[in-house]
């Protein structure tokens, strides 16, 4: 007869389950590793490719009613450079593709429009810390923005200022805003209207204008044909509410945040309607229609026309947006309340809506408002 000893051989497997977990523990945490490693250089990598499609497209910007072919080709030459260097700036690996080209883009209409864009392309090659004991060494990590470009037809908000212009003074290079007369096309002059746009009706309507003279950013919906109606002002809130604005602009921490916050959006129009009634009440507001929209930054305000005429002592200086050491005293005679400063064609921060037929040829007057947008 035969004995079996019996043997316990659950000790035997323990180890090797347990070196099994430790196995696949360790291939989990490996993949979790680099997998933030991954994430961390996609954000990267999409940031590269936002700032050069961003800085192509308002590159592209100046081909906006440029005729001159070999100036354009130029142009686009430079686009592509641009965009190259601010990708790798910002962290892309060896050299992004950039394309010029035509690309459908959905409208925020629901509708397409068939635009040039420029597509900026980067990748970067990422080296595995575990996965290669795994047998995974490496990963190339790609991200791809488009950008287009336009002339600003139609924004909802942002830094606009509740002005307006007339088209001839604008084509004329007039550079002062709010001086107390607006000239209408018939060569009459309507003396209280001011220049403001009447942004809102009922009696708070000084406050909604100088609220936004500040600095508070309207959420207000203005487009090209558009008709506005203007509105009279009183000079001394007006004053004091741009004045608020240079406070708050010679506080922000760069000569770009304070150029910025001093610029604003003005729509540049043509009246149209009411010509006859503005000559027989001279308290008459005109209805005016936008043509299209310039960049203007404020430089100074008249604050006194008494025996001086003087700016503010809260202005701030051309150069580095730092606040003056004393009012100006200047010699034309502006009224109280006139706007001094420039048209400049630069981007401000405004939410703008890609419309079609936005690349088409306008007039090519220095300081019409141009746009710069990711689409994709």
């Amino acid at each position: 007869m035969k004995f079996r000893i019996i043997k316990d051989e659950k000790g035997a497997v323990l180890p090797i389950v347990a070196l099994f977990l430790l196995f696949v523990a360790f291939g989990m945490a490996a993949i979790v590793v680099d997998a933030g490693t991954l994430y961390n250089t996609r954000r990267s990598m999409v940031t590269a490719a936002d700032a050069g499609a961003l800085a192509g497209a308002k590159e592209m910007e100046k081909v906006l009613g440029e005729t001159d072919l070999a100036k354009i080709s130029q142009i686009k030459t430079d686009a592509i450079a641009i965009a190259k260097s601010l990708a790798i700036k910002n962290g892309a690996e060896g050299e992004p593709i950039v394309e010029l080209k035509k690309m459908d883009v959905e409208l925020a209409s629901g509708g397409i429009s068939n635009r040039d864009v420029i597509v900026v392309t980067v990748k970067k090659n990422e080296e595995h810390d575990f996965a290669k004991l795994i047998g995974f060494d490496n990963s190339d990590v790609v991200a791809q923005a488009v950008a287009t470009w336009g002339y600003s037809t139609q924004i909802t908000g942002g830094q606009i200022f509740p002005l307006f212009m007339l088209e001839e003074a604008f084509i004329d290079g007039e550079t002062t805003l709010h001086s107390g007369k607006v000239t209408l096309e018939n060569g009459e002059v309507s003396d209280p209207n001011r220049g403001f746009v009447k942004l809102e009706e009922g009696e708070n309507g000084q406050k909604i204008i100088n609220d936004t003279l500040a600095g508070i950013n309207m959420d207000r919906q203005f487009i090209i044909n558009q008709v506005l109606v203007s509105e009279t002002g009183q000079a001394n809130s007006m004053v004091d509410a741009v004045e608020d604005r240079m406070i708050t602009a010679a506080a922000l921490g760069t000569v770009n945040e304070r150029r910025q916050f001093m610029s604003g959006l003005i729509p540049i129009v043509i009246s149209d309607v009411a010509l006859e009634e503005a000559e027989k009440n001279p308290n008459a507001h005109i209805n005016l229609t936008i043509q299209y929209f310039a960049v203007y930054t404020i430089h100074d305000v008249i604050t006194a026309n008494n025996n001086k005429i003087l700016g503010s002592q809260y202005a701030l200086t051309k150069t580095d947006f730092t606040k003056v050491s004393q009012a100006a005293t200047y010699t034309p005679d502006y009224a109280k309340g006139t706007l001094l400063g420039e048209f400049t064609g630069e981007i401000i921060e405004l939410n703008t809506i890609i419309k079609d037929g936005d690349q088409d040829p306008l007039p090519g007057y220095e300081g019409l408002s141009r746009y710069s947008k990711l689409v994709k």
